[in-house]
């Protein structure tokens, strides 16, 4: 290596090291990922919440499921003379049938479940009959209620007249989220918006009970720092027996992490995480400066070409070129067929209701999804030409499919 070389790897090196000291110790953006783990203390975590959480009950301490229900029901939290109340707060709920089914044994033999979510399904949605919708309005100035004029928040309010029904909390308008369907012969509505929309519910099971909020945002730390906005969480969360156990839920959580990881332990703190990655530096680094003396010039050897790619290109090209919506449009759904055949195991000769029955088990996804998705197949097929916005349609549902699809 002679004195150039030697000054050029200086000087890139010295960049490098200097690249990753600034990012150590400069400030990091906000994350404003949704992650309702108590874990983070991002804005959309759960941290406050459950630093707070012990207050809700009379024994001061709150403990944390970090396992599937259907191996914490049946050992951690199985005690026979003690009830518990349960805290679930992600963006998405959803248990399997059998989880669902065990959960609800215990609320039927008077334990209490607190659900915070924007999105509820599987066999949970099901039994309780329980959905929930959003609507994004930023122009809308219909607003009757609560005498909220601006259009950039909406509010929040308690029905139960123990309360101060006339107290307002105005959140940032976002998102409005709210209950479009909940079993009316066991709920009762607890809380509604300005659109006089509920958004929280309970729903009586057996001696026990379930809190439906819709709203899993006014839990995180972006609100539960401001105290007026911690009030309104803790109201709702006052529903709860404060003489059972609290138990604060940490797996079903988008941002779920595990502490038993070594890696995951050191990459979440920042002292640690920046000697790692300068530790990562120097060995590549090392790797390459070494590589260099000991290495043999290695000759260029260009790879092979991929001709079905390119062949796969082509004919891309060639429908785009044309126009012929249907034509793949007819492809897509025809290789849509072909991974219900192979993957979900079901022939896809006959399209009735048992067959629909059958896509909606095996993948888990809810069965007016499938009906939705298969009737948009039938339309397309029928018609002689389809646009482009229709195929745009098409390839998002079967895309969302293949995303929610357990199998």
């Amino acid at each position: 290596m002679n004195k150039k070389e030697i000054l050029y790897f200086t000087v890139m090196g010295s960049i490098i090291v200097l690249y990753v000291l600034l990012q150590a110790i400069g400030p990091k953006p906000i994350n404003w990922s949704e992650s309702y783990s108590a874990l983070d203390k991002i804005p959309y975590g759960a941290y406050i919440l459950k630093e707070e959480s012990p207050r809700l009950t009379v024994k001061n301490k709150v403990l944390v499921n970090n396992q599937p229900l259907f191996v914490s029901l049946n050992n951690e939290f199985n005690s026979p003379n003690e009830r518990y109340n349960w805290i679930f707060i992600n963006s998405e709920l959803g248990f399997d049938r059998f989880e669902t089914e065990m959960l609800l044994n215990r609320v039927a033999e008077g334990d209490y479940v607190f659900m915070a979510a924007s999105t509820f399904n599987l066999a949970l949605a099901d039994t309780l009959n329980l959905k929930a919708d959003l609507a994004y309005s930023p122009w809308d100035s219909s607003i009757t209620n609560f005498n909220v004029q601006s259009v950039d928040t909406f509010a929040l309010a308690f029905t139960n007249p123990t309360f101060d029904t006339t107290k307002v909390w105005k959140y940032p308008k976002l998102i409005r989220r709210y209950l479009t369907s909940v079993d009316s012969s066991s709920a009762t509505i607890l809380g509604i918006d300005e659109k006089n929309l509920a958004n929280f519910a309970k729903i009586d099971f057996g001696e026990g009970a379930l809190f439906v909020h819709a709203n899993p945002a006014v839990f995180t730390n972006f609100f539960m720092r401001d105290v007026s906005y911690a009030e309104y969480a803790f109201t709702a969360l006052s529903y709860l027996p404060a003489g059972n156990t609290l138990i604060w839920d940490e797996y079903y959580k988008d941002g779920r992490r595990y502490e038993n990881s070594p890696i995951k332990y050191v990459l979440a703190d920042k002292t640690l995480s920046t000697a790692w990655y300068i530790t990562m530096f120097g060995i590549v680094a090392f790797m390459i400066f070494r590589g260099k003396r000991k290495q043999r010039i290695i000759p260029v050897i260009k790879p092979p070409v991929n001709s079905s790619i390119e062949f796969a290109k082509t004919i891309g090209d060639l429908y785009l070129e044309k126009g012929t919506h249907t034509t793949i449009a007819i492809k897509r759904i025809d290789f849509f067929l072909e991974y219900i055949r192979s993957n979900l195991g079901l022939e896809t000769h006959k399209v009735d209701d048992k067959f629909l029955n059958n896509v909606a088990k095996r993948s888990g996804i809810n069965i007016q999804e499938i009906d939705a998705l298969f009737s948009l197949f039938a339309e397309i097929r029928q018609a002689k030409n389809i646009s482009a916005d229709t195929l745009k349609l098409l390839t998002q549902r079967i895309d969302r499919f293949y995303n929610q699809s357990k199998r």
